[in-house]
Order: structure tokens, then C-alpha cells, then sequence
């Protein structure tokens, strides 16, 4: 059986991601924030979410967001949103310069799908710039699709792509533990955090 790409051991530095004490995905906490708003004005600069807004969004969507660490040290991170429509947002994602392509943001993003699985949200959307074609193609390689050009999308002349990816429920499997055969299992999927 082929593994997932999400079972797959991605790298940092020649080390796995995945590797005990190395690397690993987990859920973002509140000491995390001064972290995360430093890289996010070294990515976006003036149109970075300023500390109190990732303060307030992290107070209604903690629960979807996932940062990449190793050794301590935060490599990347995506900021998750869910709307009442069952949509879920990444508001914005990014992965330090240094550990860029190695697969983290793959991960993060595969991670981000899982956690939606669980809360039966199945469709993902986020903006994106047409000239960020690194980010263009990480987003359509986990299955994205443009659903709309926005021309001032943040601001007069601030044009972004909104993508979108729609999943199915995660397969359920079967299980024979009845003495009177099979019964519909749910098992959970991916690394648990």
C-alpha cells in the first residue's frame, strides 16, 4: 500500500521532520504569538496581521492552527479560520526562509486538511498573489483550484487568486471485532497532536 504523502518523512536540514526530538507539527499556543507575528511582518510586511488581530484570531480558531517546529525553534506556521458555512480559512501560512523547500509547507497545509477532516469541514479556501509562484504551485500540487480573481481584494489595486479545495469525508474502514461480523470504524487519520 502506498503511504499518504502526509506518512511521508520530510526534511530539514538532511533530519526528518518527523524524527523524535527533531522536527514536528503541533497546535499553536498563545506563547507562540510574538514568534509567529515576527515572521509574518518579515513575509508580508505592511499587509502582515498585526499582533493584537493574530492575538483575537488565535482566541476564536486556536483549534486549526499548526506550527512547524524543530528543536524548539518555529519554522512555519498556518493561521486557520472556520467560517459558520462550514469553510475553513488559511489566513495566512508561511515557513522560514531557511527551511523552504523541504516539504514543511506541504506538511502544514496536509495537517490543516486532517484537523478539517475531524471537525467534518470539507472545504478550504485562501488568497493567494498571481506573481507568488512558489506559493501557486505548493497550493495547486495539495489540490487547490482558482475560484475567483478579486482585482482590490486587500485594498485598491491589491489583487489575490481565491483558491479552493473540497475533499471528501475521510474513508471509513472495516472492522471485524463483532462475533457477528463487520461494523464501520472511523479511524483517525495522520499524526495526532
Amino acid at each position: 500500500m502506498t503511504r499518504r504523502p502526509a506518512d511521508r518523512p520530510q526534511f530539514i536540514d538532511g533530519a526528518p521532520l518527523t524524527a523524535p526530538g527533531e522536527g514536528r507539527l503541533r497546535s499553536a499556543r498563545l506563547e507562540d504569538l510574538p514568534i509567529l507575528s515576527e515572521m509574518e511582518k518579515a513575509q508580508f510586511a505592511d499587509l502582515a496581521y498585526p499582533f493584537f488581530i493574530l492575538r483575537q484570531l488565535f482566541e476564536l480558531h486556536r483549534s486549526h492552527w499548526v506550527v512547524a517546529e524543530k528543536r524548539g525553534e518555529i519554522l512555519g506556521y498556518a493561521v486557520v479560520g472556520v467560517d459558520g458555512r462550514g469553510c475553513a480559512w488559511v489566513l495566512t501560512m508561511t515557513v522560514s526562509e531557511r527551511a523552504r523547500r523541504n516539504g514543511i509547507g506541504t506538511r502544514l497545509l496536509e495537517h490543516v486538511f486532517d484537523r478539517c477532516r475531524d471537525a467534518q469541514i470539507y472545504r478550504v479556501r485562501l488568497t493567494v498573489r498571481q506573481e507568488n509562484t512558489a506559493a501557486v504551485k505548493l497550493y495547486e500540487k495539495t489540490g487547490f483550484r482558482q475560484i475567483e480573481h478579486d482585482l482590490n481584494y486587500f485594498g485598491t489595486d491589491e489583487p489575490r487568486d481565491v483558491l479552493e479545495l473540497r475533499f471528501d469525508p475521510a474513508p471509513r474502514r472495516w472492522e471485524n471485532s463483532a462475533p457477528d461480523g463487520h461494523r464501520w470504524v472511523k479511524h483517525p487519520r495522520g499524526p495526532q497532536l
